[in-house]
């Protein structure tokens, strides 16, 4: 059970994250300035605090503890304050000129440094000075008088002095030249160069108690955070977290924050995680226990026509989480969730997992990211952005500018396990204090985060402008979801899906909101939608929003309209395509016939007729053939998925029966289309 969300530890990272670090992303500028190569393996290390934090490893690759410095797990340290040492080889044995030592932590106790050829000798010894009052970090240039002309230095020793204080070594490397000098940078992201300052909000949002986690709504009216310790929390200031709302006005400012109360509060740590783009769905961090205890995990509410639900536990297969610190981040789709969590017995940090929806709540055993994000120390506060291949989170495993920082990267290809190296987001987002949980408004305007800054000591709510090129475009598409007959909403949720018409995979769920029927979708760009909702006693007609050359955030209002499932009802098949003049079925069409197959086979009884349309363009008996060879090609296809032909009858109606107006080219297009009546039950 997380107890604080803000708990923060100083990162680390893993040898393979450090040299894919070093590889791909030291920027042009540094390689013409100092051609460094850094460790690729520890020969011998004397002692370590521990098997992966503060290993030997950690001495690998470029330095990642700096230019923050301090002690991190991303750094060796060893076991005792003792001589200890640590021998290094690097892949590619080079005439050498410099050694540099990254001191992280208490800087001043190297002893001696070695250099080793390729046969192991050592021909390169020196004694290093001292420090009695250590430095907080630096950066230890050792010049091998010289360098070494007719031999290569094919691995590295360096040995500490007998000390009382703890040390940290990051990085050693090794360069051609001895005039080389490295100092300490942080890779900020080229695509996320914000262009302003961030901008603390007003006193309704923030207090001198510490607010966490801000996620708007994607109507853009509400935020949800929390407090900590705040005296109107419900266990007043001995409750770690209590959720908070605030909603904006006309103007567009925010009003006072109100305690968010029963069922989600209670005087054990709440907080929301995330929103389902349709605002319907909250993501909770800890299960709430029937007897108002709670315990390690997460749980859902949902919008009732009583309000946010009782929350209820979201089942994982094979979950384990042994920090008492936890994040969820659940996609716009409702199809990933990921979590940040511990499961190793004998580690401090948490790693971003990832879980993916098997049945309406349950998820699969979270499979770790890997090195490409994750390090030794912690990754949290996750925030998927609705293209589903952009990533933001919190670490300290990286070089950065404070305590924490926030990153981005994006994703690789169609798995899960491959991300480009993460980026910082720069000075104008993180500071020397705690940066994290980022989140980004749905049209990709603004982004809000907690921080502490301007001097203060708490974490408060800050709002950022995005750069243009930030994550992928998306469409938000609103509408309600009515009752064909009545045109009235439906009284209680549907279930909403969009697929893929390309591919037919379904890609996201949403449900509309009891009572007014209103959905929120957000759709990534570049992929052609089909949507419908489900409900008891209806077949829904569906919907169309192809956005496969989206390049800018958009919005759209559609309504879906659901027909009662009796004799006499007509289906209008929105999604089925054909080419211009012709009769062939697209496979873009064959999601939606699958699903007529499906309704079929659930209803043995049920006999339709598929009807044929077209507009007024052509002449009657063109318009006729046309119509009723594209109502046949349905019948066909739904007759190869093995519906009885005894059930299904075709007519072509041609021009004659007009939905709307031929008048616009608006209306022909609705004038163009196949459906199908129920004539029997």
């Amino acid at each position: 059970m997380r107890v604080s969300t803000y708990t923060f530890y100083i990162n680390n990272i893993t040898t393979m994250r450090k040299l894919f670090l070093f590889l791909l992303v030291m920027p042009m500028a540094w390689q013409a300035r100092a051609q460094i190569q850094w460790a690729s393996e520890v020969e011998e290390v004397s002692s370590q605090s521990d098997k992966y934090q503060y290993s030997g490893n950690q001495t690998l690759g470029a330095p990642n503890a700096m230019p923050q410095g301090g002690q991190s797990p991303v750094a060796w340290k060893p076991q005792s304050k003792g001589k200890e040492f640590v021998r290094v080889n690097y892949k590619t044995p080079q005439k050498v000129g410099k050694i540099f030592i990254v001191e992280n932590h208490n800087a001043g106790a190297v002893n001696h440094v070695e250099a080793f050829d390729q046969k192991g000798h050592v021909r390169f010894s020196k004694d290093i000075q001292y420090l009695e009052t250590p430095l907080e970090k630096r950066v230890l240039e050792v010049v091998i008088p010289g360098g070494t002309p007719d031999w290569n230095v094919s691995s590295v020793r360096i040995t500490l002095h007998d000390g009382e204080y703890t040390r940290g070594i990051d990085a050693i490397g090794i360069s051609a030249d001895s005039s080389d000098s490295w100092k300490p940078q942080v890779f900020t992201s080229r695509d996320m160069l914000f262009g302003n300052k961030a901008e603390r909000m007003n006193d309704n949002l923030n207090s001198e108690w510490d607010e966490l986690n801000p996620i708007v709504t994607p109507d853009g009216n509400t935020m949800y955070f929390s407090r900590r310790f705040h005296p109107k929390n419900v266990g007043g200031t001995d409750d770690h977290e209590d959720i908070y709302y605030s909603e904006r006005d006309k103007n567009g400012i925010w009003g006072g924050a109100r305690n968010f109360g029963p069922p989600l509060n209670n005087k054990e740590p709440n907080f929301v995680c995330s929103v389902s783009p349709d605002g319907n769905m909250l993501v909770l961090g800890n299960i709430y226990e029937p007897d108002g205890s709670m315990s390690n995990g997460a749980s859902f509410s949902v919008m009732t026509n009583q309000g946010w639900s009782a929350p209820t536990e979201v089942r994982f297969i094979k979950y384990k989480n042994l920090s008492e610190r936890v994040d969820y981040f659940m996609s716009n789709s409702g199809k990933i969730m990921l979590i940040s969590e511990k499961k190793g017995k004998n580690m401090d940090n948490r790693d971003i997992y990832i879980s993916f929806q098997v049945s309406d709540n349950l998820w699969s055993e979270p499979m770790n990211m890997g090195a490409g994000i994750n390090t030794a120390a912690d990754e949290y506060a996750m925030y998927l952005a609705a293209d589903e291949r952009t990533l933001f989170f919190s670490s300290n495993g990286y070089p950065g500018y404070g305590k924490s920082d926030i990153y981005m990267t994006k994703r690789i290809g169609e798995g899960w396990r491959d991300w480009t190296p993460p980026r910082n987001l720069g000075p104008a987002v993180n500071t020397p204090g705690e940066d994290a949980y980022f989140s980004i408004t749905a049209s990709g305007a603004d982004a809000y985060f907690s921080t502490a800054r301007d001097g203060g000591k708490n974490l408060d709510i800050y709002r950022i402008k995005m750069p243009t090129a930030e994550a992928g475009a998306v469409a938000l598409l609103r509408g309600q979801v009515i009752d064909q007959e009545t045109n009235k909403p439906l009284p209680n949720s549907a279930r909403i899906a969009y697929e893929n018409l390309a591919t037919e995979e379904e890609v996201g769920v949403a449900r509309s909101r009891p009572k007014t029927g209103s959905f929120t979708i957000s759709l990534p760009a570049g992929v052609n939608y089909g949507y419908y909702a489900e409900a008891p006693g209806y077949i829904a007609v569906n919907g169309n929003l192809d956005l496969s050359n989206l390049t800018t955030y958009q919005e759209t209002t559609q309504n879906i309209y659901m027909v009662p499932d009796k004799v006499g009802s007509i289906v209008t098949l929105n999604n089925i395509f054909f080419d211009f003049d012709k009769y062939v079925l697209k496979k873009e069409s064959y999601p939606e016939l699958k699903r007529t197959a499906a309704y079929l086979e659930k209803n043995p009884k049920t006999e339709i007729e598929i009807d044929g349309h077209t507009d007024s363009v052509g002449t009657a008996e063109y318009n006729n053939k046309l119509s009723y060879n594209r109502a046949n090609a349905v019948r066909e296809y739904l007759i190869s998925l093995k519906v009885s032909p005894s059930r299904l009858t075709v007519k072509g109606f041609g021009k004659s029966k007009p939905a709307v107006d031929n008048k616009t080219g608006q209306g022909r297009a609705l004038n163009r289309r196949v459906e199908f009546t129920i004539m029997k039950r």
